[in-house]
């Protein structure tokens, strides 16, 4: 070790192990976060919300039906959580900043291209790539970075980032529907378009895979000295190459279950009873304006809910977050189950609050248990799985729906959610994976 530097390696990583939640962020984490809203808004509108316009767009443009896009648009989501594993593998041998440009400028091209494309099994494939892009730049790569960046303020960072989901479901609607007016077209996508464009140049001119190689910190924290960090990232870079963590050690460990399960079926609540806020209170009474403009607050409901957990994650611990949202999401299921028109605005903002909340806690809790350096390694395996149980949602509430209404689908959210305190009340947020190393190291 280096006899110049002023503390050991132990007496620097004591002091990140006490970085607070506040927003400071720095520089380039605010446009590695402004990146993330962008990210996620497309992860989210371009698979689920913009459905909303663009099938009735192609029915009526080339009289595709409603069940063939909606049959599509299901189908594409287990391909795209297969086609997340050999993403990971590719971004472990290039990186995640690689990965990222890759799937910003397919997702950018790929909704180019829907106002090109007049077949209806070419705009199958085009879906696919979208939903795989879009798993790709939300969770899998811009998780990643966020793990690298921020290990230990990664709750409060995508807390901020997801606010792009919510702000997706608020306006993609309106902002289709407006290019929808351009005299052509092959310049309906365009706009749409843009904000992957943006993505891709911002992350191309101010991100990198870890911020030691932007000249920044981990965690923005500047008590540490430059030889330091340069040191803990070359230890970092060192170990990679030689980590233990193989595939079958991953799925092997009952932490990696805890989370698919344990998060996963927030993940399967949250895409449950999105698709179902309008049902929700159209069943109730309302009319469809009335629903339209109740989907429309839920999304803004989500944004300070997304902002408050991540604050509570990085304050607390991401288990005791998931808990929390658990716990809240578990009496709101079961207020909406009453079967009175005024209960369905409460099944509206539980609806809101899995969208703001859910999508931060997989990255975080990740991060937590296999750290810095042997995340890129876990997220590969789990993010699959996990989104596998969370594309059931749709389906699965939608037969309950049919089978027992609006009550027993929110008596099978709330049982959900208590089936979810089981495998967090045994998950250990203790590092199993490498974050840091000590001074022999």
């Amino acid at each position: 070790m280096v006899k110049s530097m002023e503390i050991t390696l132990e007496e620097q990583q004591s002091k990140l192990a006490t970085v607070d939640a506040k927003a400071n962020f720095g520089v380039r984490g605010w446009i590695l976060i402004l990146i993330g809203w962008m990210c996620f808004y497309m992860s989210a509108s371009a698979v689920n919300d913009s459905l909303n316009v663009t099938i009735p767009l192609f029915k009526s443009l080339y009289g595709w039906s409603d069940g063939s896009i909606s049959r599509i648009a299901t189908y594409s989501g287990w391909v795209g959580a297969l086609l997340t594993i050999p993403a990971a593998i590719v971004m472990q041998k290039k990186g995640t900043r690689f990965v990222l440009l890759c799937a910003e400028a397919i997702m950018c091209f790929c909704v180019l291209m829907l106002g090109f494309i007049t077949d209806v099994f070419v705009y199958a494939l085009n879906f696919i790539m979208i939903t795989f892009a879009g798993n790709c730049i939300g969770q899998l790569a811009f998780g990643a970075l966020t793990s690298h960046w921020f290990p230990r303020k990664k709750g409060a960072v995508m807390g901020w980032a997801t606010v792009g989901c919510n702000l997706g479901s608020c306006t993609v609607v309106w902002l289709l529907a407006a290019s929808f007016t351009l005299p052509s077209v092959h310049l309906y996508f365009v706009p749409y378009c843009l904000i992957p464009a943006v993505a891709f140049i911002l992350t191309l001119l101010f991100i990198r895979d870890f911020p030691e190689e932007a000249g920044c910190y981990p965690d923005n924290d500047k008590h540490m000295t430059r030889e330091m960090a340069k040191k803990i990232y070359e230890e970092g870079q060192a170990y990679v190459k030689t980590s233990p963590w193989t595939t079958r050690k991953i799925l092997a460990r009952k932490e990696s279950w805890c989370i698919i399960f344990g998060l996963g079926v927030y993940q399967l609540c949250t895409m449950g009873i999105v698709s179902h806020i309008v049902p929700i209170l159209t069943s109730r009474g309302f009319t469809g304006e009335q629903a339209l403009i109740g989907m429309t607050a839920a999304g803004i409901f989500a944004i300070p809910c997304s902002i408050a957990l991540g604050a509570v994650d990085s304050r607390f611990g991401t288990r005791k977050a998931a808990m929390i949202l658990g716990a809240i999401s578990l009496v709101m299921f079961s207020i909406t189950a009453i079967p009175v028109q005024e209960t369905a605005v409460v099944g509206a903002l539980a609806g809101g609050l899995m969208m703001g909340c859910s999508n931060n806690l997989l990255v975080s809790m990740v991060t937590s248990i296999f750290g810095r350096f042997d995340f890129d390694r876990a997220i590969g395996v789990i993010l699959p799985i996990y989104m596998v149980v969370g594309c059931s949602g749709v389906g699965l509430v939608g037969t309950v729906s049919d089978l027992y209404g609006i009550t027993g689908t929110m008596i099978l959210l709330a049982g959900l959610c208590v089936f979810s305190f089981v495998p967090l009340s045994v998950i250990s947020e203790v590092c199993i994976g490498r974050s840091e190393f000590s001074q022999s190291e």
